[in-house]
């Protein structure tokens, strides 16, 4: 019964969004598709930024990784992310990647990228306070500092769920637009260019996964030298 249901919502899906669609730009007129081009590219120009200023950042300082060359060497997955949009379906992309490219040993690498696949999701919550900010624009209703600390909180929370199921995003952005009073309409606007939003979305939580286990094996790595043990997996050291 439960599969039926879902199967009469997705075939019932694209009927909504296109009616949401029409509100909208009956509302608006072209100036909505002009406006969620801007949209789209601030929110890019954020995961650059997260990736570039934040996890880039802690890489050179801890592994003395260069930001350059992280993302040449992660080329691999975040063209996969972008492709795909899946972030379950980039985990053995990215495990490769790290253990090939960083020489992450396994237990390290298993453990994080797993994890991380689940509850990193910061381009998620990125996209969260891009488009409450948008809306509150567009209807004009002003953002104290106290709701945008509760928008931080709430979408680090929200973007922690559903991880990995491609277009889970939208789904729970319409949770964040409601949490705030904000009207829901727009979802549907954005539900048309939300392929645009998916791609950056994934691509941010993976590389922000293979930056947190690439800055851990450094950490344990240094760990290890200092307590003069030895740094790898059980089957190496055993070697």
């Amino acid at each position: 019964m439960i599969f039926a249901y879902l199967n009469m919502i997705i075939k019932l899906t694209p009927i909504g969004v296109l009616f949401l669609i029409a509100d909208s730009f009956g509302k608006f007129g072209f100036s909505i598709f002009t406006s969620m081009a801007g949209l789209i590219g601030t929110y890019w120009l954020s995961i650059l930024l997260m990736t570039l200023l934040v996890y880039c950042t802690i890489l050179w300082i801890v592994a003395k990784i260069n930001p350059i060359k992280f993302i040449k060497d992660t080329s691999e997955v975040w063209m996969f992310t972008i492709a795909t949009c899946s972030g379950s379906a980039s985990i053995p992309v990215a495990l490769k990647n790290v253990r090939e490219k960083f020489g992450v040993p396994n237990r390290i690498a298993d453990f994080c990228i797993s994890i991380g696949g689940q509850l990193n999701s910061h381009g998620s919550a990125l996209m969260y306070g891009c488009v409450l900010i948008f809306i509150s624009q567009m209807y004009g209703v002003p953002l104290d500092l106290g709701t945008m600390i509760r928008i931080v909180f709430v979408g680090a929370l929200i973007s922690a769920s559903g991880g990995g199921i491609p277009g889970s995003g939208i789904v729970k952005l319409s949770i964040v637009i409601s949490t705030f009073g904000l009207p829901v309409e727009v979802v549907g606007i954005i539900a048309g260019f939300y392929r645009f939003f998916d791609m950056g979305t994934t691509t941010g939580n993976v590389l922000g996964d293979i930056a947190g286990t690439v800055t851990i094996a450094k950490m344990e790595e240094n760990r290890a030298k200092k307590l003069g043990i030895p740094f790898g997996d059980d089957n190496e050291l055993a070697n």
